[in-house]
């Protein structure tokens, strides 16, 4: 595959262009973004589905921005999907043949199920793992639905359920919700599920809406859970809202259309049996290019790879013998000094990155966008901010208590990080033992300096053992 390589969604409703690069075999991360709401299929839907002219300049014009930024990156590849306004286009050659004669971008029209499996990839590969699942993804034109069981893709659909169709075909609130019952009508019920992930604008713009309504101290919606049953009547409220109000809540570019979305959207959970919404905030373009990345694995990454961190390796890295030393350092003493294994995994991730400089809390939040529940990313995030600090800010505590273990297992995993740096100040891979004797913790080292035992001394020790460190030169 192209180190560099673009991927153009073109959505009823909007345009976007990202362009990824490949740091190694599978890990990438996204250079570039942009993205335009042109309303290609406005129009169309009242007119036998016919793309009109300005929607079609307007899309002309985006991809001929595109094609510069394209350029300026020097993509190797550009994969190009159009979904439903096109789809349902009686022009649409015309248009597609316009656009690859005077702009070189080829474009796909990909049918429903397609765009439906997309949408899956990215959620099976970009989300944890989890054992099922259904996905919906609302469009301007269409509604795509799609049911994971233990990360495979088994049923896929595409309703003609849009909020652009919706507001041009129907006037009235009643059609509307007529319309929308019998569209979901169609639904087999094998995309019955609990657990459903959101896909597409509409669905990021109500989960953000929903997170403002229950004070989530998070700003971040990928990944992102909230029970159904909770946000329903903050939903079924915006229905009811004047455009002041709108205002408050839902960006200016999503005003016009939130309404149509979020009836489709509440109706569509109901029918579905939802109660827990997981925000996916990839979708088909990451999808596209997941499935021409990852076309020799199956469409998934390989069991334990975990992106963020070869992403942070490949991209920070310089020492990666010392830093997997320092993992087996951190995770053997998690174990030991918390008497389980349950943070294990956590403590791990941040011994190897704890070289790294110039992160802070939030660039953390920022890199750690892939396969991470939020309680999970903010834990990470914290230790390394306090490690970098030197202390335990109980302020930020405060601010994502919700999300965060008590403050006495922050103090023992903070201090596992601690001891495994002093351990690793050297940048020497060398032997070590941890034996626990009754109340007694001893560390066993080939080397060690008496700068390092000095500060071992001087830690905090939260736990209830006593450390004891024997080298050659002194034990302690």
């Amino acid at each position: 595959m192209a180190k560099i390589t673009a991927v153009i969604d073109i959505g009823s409703n909007s345009i976007t262009l990202k362009i990824y690069k490949k740091t190694s075999r599978l890990a990438y991360h996204e250079l570039h973004r942009l993205k335009y709401k042109i309303k290609i299929g406005e129009g169309s839907y009242e007119n036998e589905g016919l793309l009109q002219d300005i929607p079609m300049q307007r899309a002309y014009e985006a991809l001929r921005d595109f094609s510069c930024i394209i350029k300026a990156y020097k993509a190797r590849k550009t994969l190009c999907v159009a979904t439903s306004a096109l789809r349902d286009a009686p022009n649409k050659k015309d248009f597609i043949k316009r656009v690859d004669s005077e702009l070189g971008i080829k474009i796909k029209v990909i049918d429903g199920d397609r765009e439906s499996e997309f949408g899956a990839i990215s959620a099976i590969n970009l989300l944890w793992k989890m054992d099922s699942f259904t996905t919906i993804d609302i469009g301007g034109g269409s509604s795509e639905f799609a049911k994971v069981v233990h990360g495979k893709v088994i049923k896929t659909t595409s309703l003609q359920l849009g909020h652009v169709r919706l507001s041009e075909k129907f006037k009235t609130k009643s059609e509307k919700l007529e319309y929308i019952e019998a569209q979901l009508e169609k639904l087999d019920d094998d995309f019955f599920e609990t657990r459903v992930v959101a896909i597409g604008g509409s669905a990021r713009e109500l989960s953000k809406f929903v997170q403002k309504k229950l004070d989530y101290p998070l700003k971040c919606l990928h990944g992102y859970r909230y029970e159904f049953q909770k946000s329903y009547k903050y939903l079924e409220e915006l229905l009811e809202y004047d455009d002041k109000k709108l205002g408050k809540y839902i960006s200016k570019s999503r005003c016009d259309t939130i309404k149509d979305g979020d009836l489709i959207f509440l109706k569509s959970l109901e029918k579905l049996g939802c109660k827990e919404v997981i925000v996916n905030q990839k979708g088909v373009r990451e999808g596209v290019y997941l499935k021409d990345l990852l076309r020799s694995f199956n469409y998934t990454f390989p069991v334990n790879f975990d992106l963020n961190l070869k992403v942070i390796e490949d991209r920070f890295i310089e020492t990666p013998k010392v830093n997997n030393y320092l993992k087996r350092v951190a995770t053997s003493l998690s174990t030991t000094l918390l008497d389980d294994s349950e943070y294990e995994e956590i403590v791990g991730f941040c011994a190897k990155v704890l070289n790294i400089l110039d992160f802070n809390f939030y660039s953390w939040i920022e890199y750690l966008d892939f396969s991470v529940i939020h309680e999970k990313k903010v834990l990470i995030a914290y230790l390394m901010e306090s490690f970098d600090k030197g202390w335990l800010d109980e302020e930020l505590y405060e601010k994502f208590i919700i999300l965060l273990p008590s403050f006495d297992i922050l103090k023992k995993l903070f201090f596992v990080l601690e001891l495994t740096d002093i351990i690793g100040k050297n940048m020497a891979i060398q032997k070590f033992d941890i034996v626990k004797k009754d109340s007694v913790i001893e560390i066993v080292l080939e080397n060690i300096s008496s700068m390092s035992i000095n500060e071992i001394v001087r830690l905090d020790n939260p736990t209830i053992y006593k450390i004891k460190v024997k080298s050659g030169r002194k034990s302690i």
